[in-house]
């Protein structure tokens, strides 16, 4: 994945308030214990870091402020993911969509579908979350585009049925709302029951994206007819 971005890796574990080479970049990477006589002096003069709950708080106002998407850790495995730019000049993901999932959704995979089974178990798509697999989308997004990037964890449904998927499929999450940027480009195509794709990859224009999501999420075949050539 380092071909087409830059990044710099976000760890998520669970650290514990004291543990001041977990909070401190760079504490448990200096060459002696010389390196460490600056920490010494700010905590003997009443530096201490805060705490996590003050760190949480903060971040969540820093949130509403820059109005973004936070990233969901809990759907990654361990947790684990990384944030970054992308490199090249464009480059490729894929999602797939259908139901209560829309178009525009952010979770994309770096590979197309294979099988409908096949991706609902890598990208644990509990069956309570509606994506209904029956249509393929793939984006390409430009040079610049912070996304974020892992695998996908494992999932236990809390709503009926009673389900468990193992997950382990690449997984990426676009910026919230890129539908909306017109130098995203899209292409869609349409999926049979089993996920085999019954159309060609269609080049969706920026001015008909937005009525195709509303079409495919209400069932309008009329506007999809009219904007893929098939119902």
């Amino acid at each position: 994945m380092t071909s087409f971005w830059s990044c710099k890796t976000v760890k998520t574990p669970t650290t514990t308030q004291n543990s001041i080479a977990n909070i401190v970049s760079g504490y448990d990477q200096v060459p002696s214990e010389a390196y460490k006589a600056p920490i010494v002096t700010a905590m003997k003069k009443g530096w201490k870091p805060m705490s996590k709950d003050q760190v949480k708080a903060e971040v969540k106002k820093l949130i509403t402020q820059a109005n973004i998407y936070p990233v969901p850790a809990n759907t990654f495995y361990y947790q684990q993911y990384a944030t970054g730019s992308t490199n090249a000049s464009f480059t490729t993901f894929y999602r797939v969509f259908g139901g209560v999932a829309t178009l525009g959704g952010s979770f994309v995979t770096l590979k197309p579908i294979k099988s409908k089974e096949k991706t609902i178990k890598e990208s644990a798509l509990i069956t309570a979350w509606g994506n209904t697999v029956t249509w393929e989308a793939k984006i390409q997004i430009p040079k610049g585009t912070i996304i974020s990037v892992g695998l996908a964890g494992p999932q236990l449904s809390t709503k009926s049925p009673p389900q468990f998927l193992a997950g382990g499929g690449s997984q990426m999450i676009l910026p919230f709302g890129w539908i909306k940027n017109a130098r995203y480009k899209v292409a869609v195509r349409k999926l049979d029951a089993s996920g085999k794709p019954i159309s060609n990859f269609k080049d969706i224009p920026f001015s008909q994206r937005a009525a195709l999501q509303t079409a495919i999420k209400t069932n309008d075949k009329f506007t999809i007819k009219r904007i893929m050539g098939i119902e």
